[in-house]
């Protein structure tokens, strides 16, 4: 499309990746109107109550059960009572600006056309498009991490623009409120770039700073948590029953997410029946407690299982198999096919980067440690 622009303006850059931006819109148009499922119904009930003035909660399944982030970006069609067929579109919009921070990021390293059909492969990258019609915080992820990824390397690249250490510390820990795990990664991220300054500055002391910057920036969140269960670095509840499906010893089991519900209820889980009913009546704080313990127990006790079961979730991230208790279904392809070619492509570039290592500049070596 820009073959002959070597530095496009913002305007033909726009004109450029447009396209997409309609495939998006045609993607969602269609389930706009659809009713809305279990998560999404969480997520409006968190934002009407924020819009009403109300404290924040993370819905039926407790208080602290999601993080705040997304429900405080659906605040405002809340508060002007529009369809929420409308904040839909916010998805296309979302991963569209996220497309476009990749080409910006690209574009530090690569000429115009790489970066371009990089870019337009990452915008119609298909697992892209399973969540676009739904109200869930996958679309804003993907905006939230590709504007990390843009802001930390322009701003290794420049220390002179502070713009973008700032920019890139309000992404990272939105980030976090948005999917809490990121709580732990970023500070996992900040004690490693402490370790790795020991060794070498550059892109450590900016990773470095900028994590510190995004954890001061989600201490609010925190000082709340904290002031509702007394626990220190407190992101949310739902990790003990991560961990615990993660942890599961028994054979055939492969540490995929199951509800509460469904070990009460699903013949297939029966063997964690007696536990949940021991959980019926605590609060999901206690619940949480005694979850994580069981599974740290778990662990102890069967280390190699829980090996098993991590590798396992690999293959669910990477392929979308294998599932517990789950037939083999032909979407498994919609994630292994395309995801196929990024492995294969990872591994096969893992060998010029180390012949090379000195020529892969400190910031991408971060972003990797950091993924």
């Amino acid at each position: 499309l820009l073959a002959d622009m070597p530095n496009p303006s913002t305007r033909n850059l726009l004109t450029a990746f447009l396209p997409l931006l309609g495939v998006y819109l045609l993607c969602i148009l269609p389930f706009a109107s659809a009713p809305c499922e279990r998560d999404e119904c969480d997520y409006i009930e968190s934002s009407v109550q924020l819009a009403a003035g109300g404290a924040y909660t993370a819905g039926s399944s407790g208080v602290l059960w999601r993080g705040p982030g997304y429900p405080l970006v659906l605040v405002p069609f809340a508060w002007l009572h529009l369809p929420w067929a409308a904040a839909k579109l916010l998805n296309a919009a979302f991963v569209f600006a996220g497309v476009l921070y990749l080409y910006r990021a690209l574009r530090l390293y690569v000429p115009h056309r790489p970066a371009l059909l990089a870019s337009y492969a990452f915008g119609l990258y298909p697992p892209n498009f399973r969540q676009l019609p739904f109200l869930l915080t996958e679309s804003l992820a993907v905006f939230l991490v590709c504007g990390i990824i843009y802001h930390f390397c322009s701003f290794s690249r420049n220390p002179g623009r502070r713009r973008h250490y700032f920019v890139a510390s309000l992404f990272l820990a939105y980030l976090a409120l948005t999917k809490i795990f990121f709580g732990y990664v970023l500070l996992v991220a900040l004690l490693l770039s402490l370790f790795a300054l020991c060794f070498r500055a550059g892109a450590a002391r900016v990773s470095a700073t900028i994590c510190l910057l995004a954890l001061l920036m989600c201490s609010p969140y925190l000082v709340l948590t904290y002031s509702m269960t007394g626990r220190p670095f407190y992101w949310g509840s739902s990790g003990g029953l991560s961990l615990y499906w993660m942890s599961t010893p028994y054979a055939g089991e492969y540490g995929s997410w199951h509800s509460i519900r469904a070990a009460q209820t699903n013949p297939e889980l029966a063997r964690h029946r007696v536990f949940f009913q021991g959980l019926e009546g605590l609060d999901e704080f206690t619940r949480d407690d005694v979850l994580r313990a069981r599974a740290m127990e778990n662990i102890r006790t069967h280390p190699f299982k829980y090996v098993e079961n991590v590798f396992a979730n690999m293959g669910r991230l990477l392929f979308s198999y294998p599932f517990s208790y789950t037939p083999q279904k032909l979407s498994t392809y919609f994630y292994l096919l395309p995801n196929m070619f990024l492995v294969v492509l990872l591994v096969l570039g893992i060998v010029p980067a180390v012949q090379r290592r000195q020529a892969v500049p400190r910031e991408i070596i971060a972003l990797m440690a950091f993924c």
